[in-house]
């Protein structure tokens, strides 16, 4: 499997958690379209995207630019979720990230789960937790506060679902990221995100021409 695919160049990066450990040598590139679970995390919430920025302004995002990686390649690589200090390999990890993001300085950075979110926290030089404080809830908090806060002058984190939304307690993780502002989680962050990108991000190159 390829380390990424899409453009560093393009303003929107998606960051997911590990390569499949099953799949990993039957799939191109990373949250391969091949692969479910692309579909269960992404693809609800970008049909979400682009059904209103298509209504509000007669646009749509190039998703062929989107520039997609993993956090790690390996899983086995993933510290304990409540470990604090994480290991070298990891951290070198998180430290060649980071030389991405100042080579780059991608404005919008999308994160699949608790994992991802805390790696891409470190390498944006935030103060680390261990990744199991960002469950369903926390996640959702940081998504309204990093989407409020939201400048184009710098890396804004927007921290997404992983496979939570598509397991046994879908519902939950519904209600405990939405936060009493909906019942869908797709269509919340959707509306939201899309809503950030018309009034914040309508003219920077995202849009298909």
């Amino acid at each position: 499997m390829q380390k990424t695919s899409g453009e560093g160049t393009f303003p929107i990066w998606l960051l997911g958690d590990s390569n499949p450990k099953n799949w990993a040598t039957n799939l191109d590139i990373p949250l391969d379209p091949r692969h479910p679970a692309r579909h269960n995390i992404w693809t609800s919430v970008l049909d979400e995207i682009q059904d209103a920025v298509f209504r509000a302004a007669k646009r749509r995002v190039n998703t062929q630019r989107l520039y997609v990686r993993n956090a790690i390649e390996s899983s086995s690589d993933k510290p304990i979720p409540s470990l604090l200090n994480w290991s070298t390999v990891t951290n070198q990890e998180v430290k060649s990230f980071r030389e991405l993001l100042d080579k780059y300085h991608p404005p919008i950075l999308f994160s699949f789960g608790s994992f991802a979110c805390e790696f891409a926290r470190r390498a944006l030089n935030e103060t680390a937790q261990p990744y199991r404080y960002w469950g369903t809830g926390n996640l959702g908090k940081l998504f309204q506060k990093n989407l409020t806060s939201f400048t184009l002058t710098t890396t804004n984190l927007i921290p997404l679902l992983h496979v939570s939304i598509a397991r046994i307690y879908f519902l939950e993780s519904h209600k405990q990221f939405c936060a009493g502002r909906g019942t869908n989680y797709f269509q919340v962050v959707g509306k939201e995100v899309a809503s950030m990108l018309l009034e914040k991000a309508i003219d920077i190159p995202i849009w298909i021409d």
